[in-house]
């Protein structure tokens, strides 16, 4: 799966829980979800008119690769490196003009970088505009999709060659057939590497006969987690995914199917599903599913409450995102209320189907599921 950076951990994007259906998870275990602190929960009880406040930035989603050049006392600078932070610069500076003059970025990464993402040609796939350092953040967002800093970014962890990449996410099934010895695979895994891709192999024939049902078949043959779910996984970006699969995952057209491949967990055969992706401003009730304490107002209040949203964010330069930080109960107000890419059965019913009648950037009218109302903008 995806390498850690060496600047910060990267945190989990989904944050739909007050919205989706069930929890879904990548094929590494998803982390935990943050809920609503309650002081944040209690403002969101009160019901109180629409006025114009200052609202904070949501955080939005960034993708980029770089080559991290640390120096002798950088922030976690690996004790091997030596070089002074005047000689880290000129370096950086020097590979700058390289790929400026042709060389390709993700070799220069390999050789030069000294960030774990190396490996991977310094792509860190998708991440929270929070999850850097605030100068790399300000350096990826001063950049157009497909740039390349015109100058090394300093950071506390050193100086970066950043290029800026396009936020793109998938929605996949999967079924991991495990082999013993394979790197990361349990030891209860007793299965030769031969047995194994005899059994992916005989998987992979099934799931592409006509009217197959991949989840089922996830269930029977799946040696992971996400079997339980038919093999549904959480949306995956670049970066995500064991390397040998990311590619032709990325290739596919929906429902299609890649594989069996090699990879470090076994051999793995994926299904892309359809996806959408939404936005929203949830206005919860005491009786919601999922209520956080704090939140006390009546159905009817929550319904008064959802309709002075909807003419708020139907008034000529409304702006959405500014309007879910200060008002939804949803953690992804955070965000601005972007739910990120989701798939077919991950949301609640109705929500899912008035995100598939929208059109890219429509609005919904108000939209109630077991969670509250909500206002929805589908995106493109």
């Amino acid at each position: 799966m995806r390498n850690g950076i060496a600047m910060i951990a990267i945190s989990s994007l989904l944050a739909y829980a007050a919205c989706s259906k069930q929890e879904t998870k990548p094929a590494d275990e998803a982390k935990p979800q943050a809920s609503a602190p309650a002081a944040q929960a209690k403002k969101a009880a009160e019901v109180k008119p629409l006025e114009p406040q200052q609202v904070k930035k949501p955080m939005v989603k960034l993708s980029a690769s770089h080559i991290l050049f640390a120096y002798k006392g950088a922030m976690r600078a690996a004790p091997t490196v030596t070089r002074t932070k005047e000689e880290a610069q000129a370096l950086a500076k020097q590979v700058c003009e390289k790929i400026k003059a042709g060389a390709d970025f993700a070799q220069m990464a390999k050789q030069y970088s000294d960030c774990p993402s190396k490996e991977r040609g310094g792509d860190l796939g998708v991440f929270p505009s929070n999850a850097m350092a605030p100068e790399f953040t300000a350096g990826v967002q001063a950049l157009k999709e497909g740039e390349l800093s015109p100058e090394p970014v300093e950071s506390p962890f050193g100086f970066h060659v950043v290029k800026r990449q396009p936020v793109e996410e998938i929605i996949l099934r999967q079924i991991i057939v495990a082999y013993k010895g394979a790197p990361r695979v349990p030891p209860t895994v007793t299965r030769t590497k031969d047995e194994a891709k005899k059994l992916a192999d005989e998987a992979a024939v099934k799931v592409r006969a006509p009217g197959a049902d991949f989840a089922a078949l996830a269930q029977q043959y799946s040696d992971h987690p996400s079997k339980a779910r038919g093999g549904l996984m959480r949306p995956v970006g670049r970066g995500m995914l064991p390397e040998a699969i990311e590619k032709p995952a990325f290739a596919l057209k929906e429902n299609e199917i890649a594989g069996p491949i090699e990879t470090e967990m076994g051999f793995m055969i994926v299904q892309r599903l359809p996806s959408y992706h939404a936005r929203h401003i949830l206005v919860m009730h005491k009786d919601s599913e999922r209520v956080p304490p704090g939140i006390t107002r009546t159905k009817e209040e929550a319904r008064a409450r959802i309709k002075e949203v909807e003419a708020k964010v139907k008034q000529p330069g409304a702006d959405f995102a500014a309007l879910a930080v200060e008002y939804s109960d949803c953690p992804s107000k955070e965000q601005g209320g972007d739910l990120g890419v989701f798939g077919p059965g991950m949301m609640a019913p109705p929500f899912e189907k008035a995100c598939v009648d929208l059109k890219p950037n429509g609005i919904s009218g108000i939209v109630e599921t077991d969670f509250g109302y909500h206002i929805i903008e589908r995106l493109p």
